[in-house]
């Protein structure tokens, strides 16, 4: 047993680095495809030997609490701050505590070892399906027509798309050009337009590829938060259901708890509470000062630190509305579209594990 969680922990060191590579923008095409391939072969892989391990486990092991600290992604991974929510609610739905660690890029996931486990291979399914989608590659099992619609649909400009056709397709574009002509490649907007016209979608217009990467992200993230919160909220009916299961959870619920709290005191309700008692202190003798001080203070004196003060908080104001300006331009129709989408079709129940198994077995045979 302790050699196969030995395995365990470098299988999912494995897939995370090669979650890291597939989102290194310094990557190649080539490097970045290869290693969501291979994330994608480990990942299947790996979940049947979880669940064969799963089978093994006595029912003591299963019911006592464990902690497993996870690395989530790298530091300057784009799009980590959009995710925490989603972590959280992985860890909520799965009946698992979180301390994050003050990199925020680690965490330590406390609760029964079957939940550590599965919210942890979960969440490398989401970051996994979110790898796989946020950079379209050029699928040579596709037809051209279909490629070029993956492409111009994720914000790619003509020339862009046609450069890496022309890399990726056996053959290079049908145009035969060494390189791009827009007046030779009206083909490729008469493919794309019979292809929107065939999905009922419309036309994307002028968006940038970093407009469509950052509305997929939002949205993409938006329906899985989404999605977790309605199965929190059915997990919690069901359980109100049912007789004695309030009973048991709150059972097991104080045993995660303990193990938090013996592992990171700082969290425990007392603690924190101590905490902010001593931040509301700070605050009101703060404040007390303030007033101590523009007491102090000359009428002219007083009024001119109140005005700088209100410029400042003005100004603030009106950085606040660019940031949402520029948010609101950076708005990506087809980005929000293929997000949500994504976002709904990862799988996120915990049967999920053994509908995939069959397949798994199949493509690893």
């Amino acid at each position: 047993m302790e050699g196969t969680m030995v395995d365990e922990g470098k299988i999912l060191d494995q897939i995370r680095h090669m979650l890291a590579l597939a989102n290194n923008p310094a990557a190649s095409d080539a490097e970045r495809e290869l290693a969501l391939s291979m994330a994608n072969r480990k990942m299947a892989k790996h979940a049947i030997d979880q669940a064969m391990l799963d089978a093994t486990r006595t029912s003591t092991e299963k019911r006592k609490p464990t902690s497993k600290r996870i690395r989530l992604f790298d530091a300057d991974f784009q799009w980590s701050g959009y995710f925490y929510g989603v972590i959280g609610k992985l860890g909520e739905v799965n009946g698992c505590r979180i301390a994050w660690h003050s990199s925020y890029n680690e965490i330590t996931l406390v609760g029964m070892q079957e939940d550590v486990d599965w919210a942890e291979m979960l969440w490398l399914q989401v970051f996994l399906d979110f790898s796989s989608k946020i950079n379209p590659r050029w699928e040579p099992e596709l037809r051209l027509e279909e490629n070029i619609f993956n492409f111009k649909h994720a914000g790619y400009k003509w020339k862009d798309i046609w450069e890496i056709g022309n890399r990726k397709r056996a053959g290079g574009m049908p145009d035969g050009g060494i390189q791009f002509v827009p007046n030779k490649c009206g083909y490729m907007k008469t493919m794309y337009h019979k292809q929107c016209k065939q999905r009922e979608v419309s036309p994307v217009g002028t968006q940038t590829f970093e407009a469509y990467k950052m509305t997929f992200t939002n949205y993409f993230v938006f329906r899985v938060n989404t999605r977790l919160e309605e199965m929190a909220e059915v997990r919690a009916e069901e359980a109100g259901a049912t007789s004695g299961s309030e009973l048991a959870l709150f059972d097991v619920s104080k045993l995660i708890d303990e193990e938090l709290w013996n592992l990171f005191p700082a969290l425990h309700p007392d603690e924190q509470a101590r905490r902010e008692e001593a931040a509301r202190k700070l605050a009101k003798d703060a404040e007390e000062r303030d007033a101590s001080y523009l007491a102090s203070l000359s009428p002219e004196a007083r009024k001119r630190v109140l005005t700088a003060r209100a410029d400042a908080e003005r100004a603030n104001a009106k950085a606040d509305a660019r940031y949402y300006r520029t948010a609101k331009r950076t708005y990506d129709a087809a980005g929000a579209a293929a997000g949500d989408q994504a976002g709904s079709s990862v799988s996120l129940a915990r049967s999920a594990r053994s509908a995939g198994q069959a397949e798994a077995r199949k493509e690893l045979a």
